[in-house]
């Protein structure tokens, strides 16, 4: 089942917990809304959320926080924040929690975790950041779309850049201040 709330004017906090009792509850949208955050409440911080949720997508919202009741959504593959002014770090769970599709685009973010040695995400969009220092990158990836363009990465290419995203069909480093 899926919730479309897109393009409307809703503003102020979504609750997700409000939603946990709708067990087959796949997809949730509210992009192009003036929300501010995004919560859960028990079950959800505590992890024991048993929420079917698989795909949000929250771009172009007013958020400036990563909702970190995210991290407690077992099932979820697909997500998109972009567009939405968020900022801070990336942290290590995003790599672990998402399998299909990650959009952090156009945001402010400064910092991102390392990611893990591997992670089978198939299209990552970090570009149009603030992301400084080495360019993220795990020792396997699955990647078929990488975008880490428009960003302040300065590290090195790795020796084995090839090895590591060569098997991926696009590769977007553009408009960094890269070495190597």
């Amino acid at each position: 089942d899926t919730i479309a709330l897109y393009s409307n004017h809703f503003t102020g906090t979504v609750n997700l917990s409000s939603y946990s009792r709708l067990r087959n509850l796949a997809k949730f949208t509210a992009s192009g809304n003036r929300l501010v955050s995004i919560v859960g409440d028990e079950p959800w911080t505590s992890g024991s959320s048993n929420s079917s949720i698989s795909e949000l997508a929250f771009a172009s919202c007013s958020l400036t926080r990563l909702p970190s009741v995210i991290r407690h959504l077992p099932f979820l593959d697909w997500l998109d924040l972009s567009y939405s002014g968020i900022g801070g770090n990336i942290p290590d769970w995003i790599w672990r929690n998402m399998s299909t599709w990650l959009d952090l685009s156009h945001n402010m973010f400064t910092e991102v975790a390392q990611p893990p040695a591997y992670t089978v995400i198939s299209h990552i969009d970090l570009s149009f950041n603030r992301l400084r220092g080495a360019v993220p990158s795990p020792s396997l990836l699955s990647a078929s779309y990488l975008d880490y363009s428009n960003n302040k990465f300065s590290s090195m290419l790795p020796g084995d850049f090839l090895t590591l995203y060569g098997t991926a069909p696009s590769i977007n480093l553009a408009n960094n201040q890269l070495g190597g």
